[in-house]
């Protein structure tokens, strides 16, 4: 029996230390690391119970294991926040709000139920900087109008957009951006998806909060997993367990979303690097605080929700537990308070903001 509960306090302490591998190894070079970021919260229960069984049977095992978890600590920081919410230091302060809006909820209510429930909550935020991903644009005529009303509801004459084309019913779906402040330059990060099969994108907006001060905007939408009902069926029911294809088929997106979103981080962090202002990144990046994505953002920019939280902060509404996927980054100039997650479920995730002196 000692044998047996060795084995499995070594094989957690493992698993922990492969975790905070993330931080090193891109996923196009060891993928399965990837797999034990996405799967932390289970991976710190199985730690936190392999330092239970240690103790009686060998302190040097425990004391190793608690090693590791202090190794790590900056780390665990990052999934489950403790923080003392920042005060307002200046006069100077701009607001940024993010939300994936789920193309407002277009194909489930049509009659634009949801959507008019998003605009009445985006109305009352009086953000500065509005970033939406998988934002939904129609030419018209159509009944389901989205930009040009949520311009003149929010009164942000500018505005930056990017989006895959469908020809049929002339509809196009991506990411947009909308402030009231001037804007000095706009642009996007390219992520070289010539077919526009991904819908996924990278835009940015140099803005003028007050005369002489620039931020940079970025509004990014990592690689989705794009798992559908059928790969989901039987790990959304608790009464059965899911079909062998349908493990399979999520494991092999998954590892192709791994490697997408390492590309397109390398991609939008290369950019920031250039940026000759200050910069705020905000968006829905598909992965946890323990991903390869998340950690070299990290690298550079200070999160937000860990200066002004305590707790996890889950931001995904949907049935999967995938806790915080959608941040709010920021230079190390910049002061975060007020951090803010809606509660109101109207998509398949909240949207979150924040204000900053500058």
């Amino acid at each position: 029996m000692k044998k047996i509960i060795q084995f499995f306090v070594i094989l957690a302490y493992i698993a922990m230390l492969s975790i905070y591998l993330n931080n090193w190894v891109k996923p196009t070079q060891f993928y399965f690391l990837s797999f034990l970021g996405l799967g932390y919260a289970p991976v710190l229960a199985l730690f936190i119970g392999a330092l239970a069984f240690s103790f009686p049977i060998s302190k040097k095992m425990f004391y190793s294991g608690l090693v590791i978890f202090i190794i790590g600590i900056k780390m665990h920081l990052n999934f489950f926040s403790i923080a003392i919410p920042n005060e307002s230091i200046g006069d100077k302060s701009i607001k940024i709000l993010s939300y994936n809006v789920r193309l407002f909820d277009l194909y489930t209510h049509p009659d634009g139920t949801t959507k008019h429930k998003i605009f009445d909550y985006l109305k009352k935020q009086k953000a500065d900087v509005y970033c939406f991903q998988e934002f939904y644009q129609q030419d018209e005529p159509t009944k389901f109008v989205t930009r040009d009303s949520l311009m003149q509801l929010l009164k942000t004459p500018n505005i930056q957009e990017h989006y895959s084309f469908h020809l049929r019913g002339r509809q196009y779906f991506g990411v947009a951006m909308m402030t009231h402040l001037p804007v000095v330059a706009q642009g996007d990060v390219s992520f070289l998806d010539e077919a526009h099969e991904d819908n996924n994108y990278c835009i940015f907006m140099d803005v003028v909060p007050s005369p002489g001060d620039t931020i940079r905007v970025y509004n990014m939408h990592l690689q989705s997993i794009k798992l559908n009902s059928s790969d989901l069926s039987g790990i959304e029911d608790e009464t059965k367990l899911p079909d062998k294809n349908n493990i399979l088929g999520i494991v092999k997106k998954l590892h192709i979303a791994f490697e997408k979103r390492q590309f397109q981080t390398e991609k939008v962090i290369s950019h920031i690097k250039e940026s000759p202002y200050r910069v705020i990144i905000v968006g829905d990046f598909n992965d946890t605080p323990m991903s390869y994505s998340y950690l070299q953002f990290r690298k550079i920019l200070k999160d937000a929700f860990t200066s002004n939280h305590t707790g996890i902060g889950s931001t995904y509404a949907g049935k999967l537990p995938v806790g915080r996927i959608d941040y709010i980054l920021h230079s190390s100039e910049l002061n975060p308070f007020n951090f803010n997650i809606q509660t109101e479920v109207l998509s398949d995730h909240f949207a979150i903001d924040c204000q900053f002196n500058y």
